[in-house]
């Protein structure tokens, strides 16, 4: 199992947890980019699938516990796991566990969007076998625009949106839509990029001049911080590249930390500027 990861920001906490690995076909996680290029950064196995990570952010201010994101759960079936190769070597909930803290002590749950890899943990079957909200105490936060699509998605990402993950919680009187940019908590902040989602928001923690930025599917591994490397799973990849060229440059002059959460490695850094159009990274 991994070791917890943590780190300051000012007078707030962060803590990494792991929700295991799971892998998905490299052509799709990185779209126009030629195999013989990006498989030199993530190399893939006989089925052409590469190895992610399912990192989530424990932030501790002085008034909250407030979790971002909530990995790929554990309730699907042996042919669901099969299909993604989820490797539960580490688990969500027993990380927070293993940490000292019970799922009432957080207080808020923060989705970058509402992918069944990013949302898995929101729910749990209780004794009757009914889903119900695994944070009892929590208020979940999603932005509008993703929750109004996640409701009603086309066919082509249909898959993707599993309702058992969020009914629940509307259900429980435990939902806050947010829309748009907006001080989510002291502390914490949502930036609306769009690219892999209309409604994608990435988080900015923020504590006495310092920062973490917490990407989401923006940039999903460090692997993917170069400009072009874009996901084919993006809805709207020009809107991610738009998103990337203004933010990456804002981590690197501010000396920001980045939190990549689908890094296979259980690590986090800083970008940093290297030569030509290429980035480097200062590992933590």
């Amino acid at each position: 199992m991994s070791e917890e990861k943590k780190f300051t920001i000012g007078e707030i906490e962060v803590s990494l947890l792991s929700d295991g690995l799971y892998r998905l076909d490299g052509g799709a996680m990185f779209g126009v980019i030629p195999k013989t290029m990006w498989a030199k950064r993530l190399p893939p196995d006989e089925d052409n699938r590469i190895n992610l990570g399912l990192i989530s952010a424990l932030v501790k201010t002085t008034k909250e516990i407030i979790l971002i994101e909530t990995g790929v759960g554990d309730h699907f079936d042996e042919k669901y796991c099969g299909i993604y190769c989820i490797n539960h070597t580490d688990n969500l909930l027993k990380g927070i566990a293993k940490i000292g803290m019970k799922t009432g002590d957080i207080d808020k749950v923060i989705l970058s969007h509402m992918h069944f890899d990013h949302i898995g943990h929101n729910t749990r079957k209780n004794e009757a076998g009914k889903f119900v909200p695994t944070f009892e105490n929590a208020e979940y936060v999603f932005q509008k625009k993703e929750w109004d699509f996640a409701n009603d998605p086309p066919a082509r990402v249909k898959a993707s949106y599993l309702p058992h993950l969020w009914k629940p919680i509307e259900e429980a009187g435990q939902l806050r839509l947010i829309e748009g940019d907006v001080e989510i908590t002291t502390g914490i902040r949502s930036v609306v990029t769009s690219g892999h989602t209309a409604g994608h928001q990435m988080l900015i923690i923020e504590s006495g001049k310092k920062g973490a930025i917490f990407w989401g599917d923006l940039i999903p591994t460090s692997a993917h911080t170069d400009y072009p490397y874009i996901m084919g799973y993006d809805l709207f990849p020009l809107d991610t590249l738009r998103a990337k060229e203004k933010y990456i440059p804002y981590a690197i002059e501010n000396d920001y930390i980045s939190i990549w959460t689908h890094e296979p490695v259980f690590r986090y850094g800083r970008i940093r500027q290297g030569d030509k159009k290429f980035h480097e990274f200062e590992w933590m």
